[in-house]
C-alpha cells in the first residue's frame, strides 16, 4: 500500500484541507501502520509539549564565566603569538631575499663598499637638511618660527595622547574577537 501523501501529512504542522482531512482519516481507519505512527506522533508530541525544561546546576553561569574569561585570555595570547611569528616570518623572509639578491648580484667588497658610500650619503643629507632648517629659522621673523614651533609641538602633543587613549582603550577594554573560541 501507498503511505506517502498519508506519512507526509501526519507529521506536516500545516493545516490540512477538508478533502486531504476526509481522505487521511478513511485512509486511517484501514491501515493499522499508519494508525500507530500516528498514535505515536500525537505522543511524541504530548510528550514535547507537557515536559519540563531541564534547569542547569546551580553556579553553572559563574563556572561558566570563569572559563569564558580564561578561554578569551588564551585566545588573546595565542592571537599575539601569530601576529609576532608572522611579522618575525616575514622580516626573516625579506633579510633573507636582500642577502640572496646582494651576494647573487655583487661581492662582498663591493656591497661593503655601497653600504659605506650610503651611509656617508645619508649623513651628508641630514647635514644638508639640519642646514636648510637652521638658514630657514633664521630668515624667519621670531613670531613665525615660534608659532612653527608651537604648531609642531602642538601635534606632538595630540599624537601622544591619542597614542595614550588607544592603549588604555585596549587594555582596558581588550581586543574584540569576531569568532567563537574553543
Amino acid at each position: 500500500m501507498n503511505h506517502q501523501p498519508f506519512n507526509s501529512w501526519l507529521f506536516e504542522d500545516n493545516e490540512l484541507d477538508a478533502a486531504q482531512l476526509v481522505e487521511l482519516k478513511q485512509h486511517l481507519q484501514v491501515c493499522p501502520e499508519c494508525q500507530r505512527e500516528s498514535h505515536a506522533w500525537a505522543n511524541v508530541k504530548h510528550m514535547l509539549t507537557s515536559s519540563e525544561t531541564a534547569q542547569p546546576r546551580p553556579e553553572f553561569a559563574a563556572r561558566w564565566q570563569a572559563s569564558l574569561t580564561a578561554r578569551r585570555a588564551r585566545q588573546e595570547r595565542r592571537q599575539v603569538r601569530i601576529t609576532l611569528m608572522a611579522l618575525a616570518g616575514a622580516a626573516l623572509l625579506v633579510l633573507l631575499g636582500l642577502v640572496i639578491y646582494f651576494f647573487s648580484t655583487s661581492s662582498l667588497a663591493n656591497l661593503f663598499a655601497s653600504v659605506i658610500g650610503t651611509s656617508t650619503q645619508v649623513a651628508v643629507g641630514f647635514v644638508n637638511i639640519a642646514e636648510f632648517v637652521e638658514s630657514l629659522l633664521r630668515f624667519l621673523p621670531t613670531a613665525l618660527s615660534t608659532g612653527i614651533w608651537l604648531l609642531l609641538a602642538g601635534w606632538i602633543c595630540l599624537l601622544c595622547i591619542a597614542w595614550v587613549y588607544s592603549v588604555w582603550r585596549v587594555s582596558h577594554k581588550g581586543v574584540n574577537v569576531h569568532e567563537e573560541i574553543n
